[in-house]
């Protein structure tokens, strides 16, 4: 279950990273817009990070990729966390002397004798087995850290004295900041002045107003799940910018240009000189304040038409980051009967090759074999390329009529007691469904030709 978890994690970080990159492109594109558009363009980001599925579309710029858990064998296997270090160990060992080969990995099972069971992996099954648990160490430190850090400052707001609404003033905090995710709360240092204050709070109330808080909450959420991705701490420390840097605009949008040096003032004043990792608070002076202060320095009224460029900009980068290329590659399965004898046993779907020659992929539970096609709705003799042998780990390729529909057939026994399902990774095809008089009776067959 928690290595299904994970790999799941890995194809949505790796999609993720993508996206980060084509933001962080965008954002450069659009460092003269408001930043509340490049701060919006996290939003795709986020979701590429927390949501598992998309939908899919032929706008997408993303790359087709196959799932990390196509090939993936161990996810029935009893394999205890002791019996993955130890996989791990030598996986490590066996890198370190130049060779990355199959690995014997200890189960919980054993035989009628006593005797433990053990099953093989290639190594980078064994890095799964282990990652998922270095994996789920972090995410509980990076919780830890943010409660240990919220105890921390709720510690300082012991004695908050409150001023209005919900606002309060406290001793002891370097910054003004929110805090709080149902009922957000915005805190102010006891030392500001009337005009200060004025300011502060319009900059902190337009972060609850937007649900900035609950942003940031989520966000953090995603940076535990994605931790060991370095984009995905980019991300976060570039998404937090733009977030006060739209705000800081916002302040000065509403109360006038006459403000920014005090209000760059304050910016200094109030600086932590750090990005605050956790998921809470919304501190004012949170991050980069130089560059905060040159933002607001060239701040100008944008025109309605920069506004709208941006916006259509933005429209467009989402529906191509959001939805997934239309898929190509697919995992065609294959039942092979209990108790049968070598012979060829066909798939139920058909795929139609998209170009005239088809690759196939096979995983360890397959093995060593041949892989042949039928030929359903062919337009010429001589429709596709004679058989070939099929490695794990190891894609070949096969000539096929383009636009013909085929089925799989791949040759295996299977003397055990119950029927036996196998995939074969086919791309780039189409895919349909055969008909119940296509392939009822399809028994093994022996293998013609080469076979």
């Amino acid at each position: 279950m928690l290595d299904e978890i994970f790999m799941g994690i890995l194809d949505m970080t790796r999609t993720a990273s993508l996206v980060i990159l084509a933001v962080a492109l965008a954002r450069l594109l659009l460092r003269r817009a408001p930043k509340a558009i490049s701060y919006g363009l996290w939003a795709l980001v986020l979701f590429r990070l927390l949501c598992p599925v998309a939908l899919e579309a032929p706008v997408s710029i993303l790359p087709e990729r196959s799932k990390v858990s196509q090939d993936y064998t161990l996810a029935d296997e009893p394999i205890s966390l002791a019996g993955a270090g130890e996989a791990a160990w030598r996986a490590v060992g066996d890198a370190a002397n130049g060779g990355l080969g199959i690995q014997h990995i200890r189960t919980t099972k054993r035989d009628e004798a006593g005797r433990i069971q053990y099953v093989t992996g290639s190594w980078w099954e064994v890095g799964i087995l282990a990652g998922q648990y270095v994996w789920l160490a972090g995410i509980c430190g990076m919780l830890l850290y943010s409660a240990f850090s919220y105890r921390k400052i709720r510690g300082r707001l012991a004695v908050a004295v409150p001023l209005r609404e919900n606002i309060l003033v406290a001793d002891h905090i370097e910054t003004p900041f929110v805090m709080g995710i149902f009922a957000p709360k915005i805190y102010l240092p006891c030392n500001l002045g009337e005009r200060e204050q004025e300011y502060i709070i319009f900059h902190e109330r337009y972060h609850i107003r937007r649900l900035d808080h609950l942003v940031k909450g989520l966000a953090f959420l995603a940076l535990s799940l994605h931790w060991f991705n370095p984009l995905a701490w980019l991300a976060f420390a570039l998404m937090s910018q733009d977030m006060e840097m739209s705000c800081d605009e916002a302040v000065v949008r509403r109360m006038g240009v006459g403000i920014r040096a005090d209000y760059s003032a304050s910016l200094l004043a109030f600086a932590t000189g750090h990005r605050i990792l956790a998921g809470a608070p919304l501190a004012f002076g949170e991050g980069d304040t130089k560059a905060r202060i040159r933002n607001l320095a060239r701040w100008k009224k944008p025109a309605w038409w920069a506004v709208a460029a941006g916006v259509l900009a933005v429209s467009v980068l989402a529906v191509c980051l959001l939805t997934n290329p239309q898929r190509s590659r697919f995992g065609i399965r294959i039942t092979i009967p209990a108790g049968s004898k070598g012979g060829v046993y066909y798939s139920d779907e058909e795929i139609s090759p998209k170009r005239g020659r088809v690759t196939f992929a096979v995983g360890q539970d397959v093995g060593d074999t041949q892989i042949s096609l039928e030929p359903v709705e062919v337009g010429r003799e001589n429709a596709y390329d004679e058989a070939p042998y099929v490695t794990p780990g190891m894609p070949v390729e096969m000539e096929a009529e383009k636009g013909a529909w085929f089925r799989v057939g791949i040759y295996m026994e299977n003397p055990g007691d119950e029927d036996k399902d196998v995939y074969v990774t086919v791309w780039p095809v189409e895919v349909r469904i055969a008909s119940k008089a296509e392939t009822m009776g399809d028994g093994g067959t022996d293998m013609p030709g080469d076979f």
